[in-house]
């Protein structure tokens, strides 16, 4: 069978890492290739990884000449299923679907309703529309957890048309990272080397909550100063959360570390790990983080409590509580014996039902099906 991915080619997000990490070794299994539109973050790592990938160097977000590119690709290549990921490629392949007969399929890696919240109104309203339109035309979906596929047919998609896989990594890969101290020269952390560093890696959007990042840590550093927050992302809501850090009088407590290329390291060096989101499907900062043995907090959301089970592989949380949140933290710094612990149970259960190998069996069971079905 031929496979043919299509991603807009910028993403820097959990849809850029599901994809490189299901491609490196989908690629062994079946033919296949990847389509991007624009030269940006995965369209780098994934040349980078040796990935079979091809520029369609769309000139602008409105530059439909990329659907006529879509549509003979397919024809001339002799696809058998089209397979995208995220907004953009959602739409233009909504566009080129018109004129090919093969199956196309969507993976849904987050609430199309919530994407582009907190930026643009332009974006929010006209982006997010069109990807919820486009999304009507697609002959089958995969949710990256079976609350995504419980979503999907809630909004009237139909049951028999949806997947649901979790997300995989490569729990054999040899994990490149730098050290602490290392680390805290690079980002100017010499001064907090001796300290507990609570991190979160997330883009700066409300769906996040990196509000309750910051309120928790606020909780937390009334009682204790042995504590520095780190924060990795980039995004619009930055100003809104530099001034609640004014505000709540813990500028010194937290760093900004901006976006890390080097991802493992920041996984190594930090104590706790944590999500802290509104809404998520099934992230990979927790499965990146349990590849490193870390102690976990997250909020109970998406499919996230089948990999953080509460006092058994980490802590839960109830979404937007940044009281609980940081009395879960207070916990773990408390009782280190606990936290190793939640750590390598977490590891455990990651490296059992969430590995790249799982991930890309099921993928290649779902196309078979599908193929079945024409």
């Amino acid at each position: 069978m031929k496979v043919l991915h299509i991603i807009s080619g910028g993403d820097s997000g959990g849809a850029k890492t599901h994809l490189i990490t299901l491609t490196k070794e989908l690629k062994n299994e079946i033919d296949m290739k990847i389509l991007c539109f624009f030269a940006g973050d995965f369209y780098n790592e994934a040349k980078k990884n040796g990935l079979p990938v091809e520029l369609l160097n769309q000139k602008n977000r409105y530059d439909f000449s990329v659907v006529k590119k879509i549509k003979n690709i397919i024809r001339n290549e002799r696809f058998d299923i089209v397979h995208c990921h995220g907004a953009r490629a959602n739409c233009f392949a909504f566009f080129a679907k018109a004129f090919t007969k093969v199956p196309f399929i969507t993976t849904v890696h987050s609430d199309y309703r919530k994407d582009f919240e907190g930026g643009n109104l332009y974006r929010y309203y006209v982006y997010r529309g069109l990807n919820s339109i486009s999304l009507r035309f697609f002959d089958y979906y995969i949710g990256v957890s079976p609350e995504y596929k419980n979503m999907l047919v809630d909004r009237g998609f139909k049951e028999n048309k949806i997947f649901s896989i979790y997300n995989g990594v490569d729990f054999n890969e040899k994990l490149d990272c730098i050290d602490r101290k290392s680390f805290a020269e690079k980002y100017d952390l010499i001064e907090q080397i001796d300290k507990k560093w609570v991190g979160i890696a997330a883009r700066f959007d409300p769906v996040k909550g990196l509000d309750v990042f910051i309120k928790g840590a606020a909780e937390v550093l009334k009682g204790r100063q042995d504590i520095h927050f780190l924060i990795a992302g980039t995004g619009g809501q930055k100003d809104e959360l530099e001034r609640l850090i004014e505000n709540r009088g813990i500028k010194n407590n937290i760093t900004f570390l901006g976006q890390i290329k080097d991802m493992n390291s920041f996984y190594n060096v930090i104590d706790i790990n944590n999500i802290t989101s509104h809404s998520e499907s099934f992230t990979y900062v927790l499965l990146e983080g349990a590849r490193f043995k870390k102690a976990t907090i997250s909020s109970a959301v998406g499919g996230i409590p089948e990999l953080i089970k509460n006092e058994k592989t980490g802590l839960l949380f109830e979404s937007g509580n940044y009281k609980q949140f940081a009395g879960c933290i207070l916990k773990l710094l408390s009782d280190e014996e606990t936290a190793i612990r939640y750590g390598e149970d977490l590891y455990t259960h990651a490296k059992m039902n969430f590995s790249v190998e799982n991930m890309v069996k099921q993928h290649v069971e779902i196309y078979s099906k599908v193929l079945s079905n024409k």
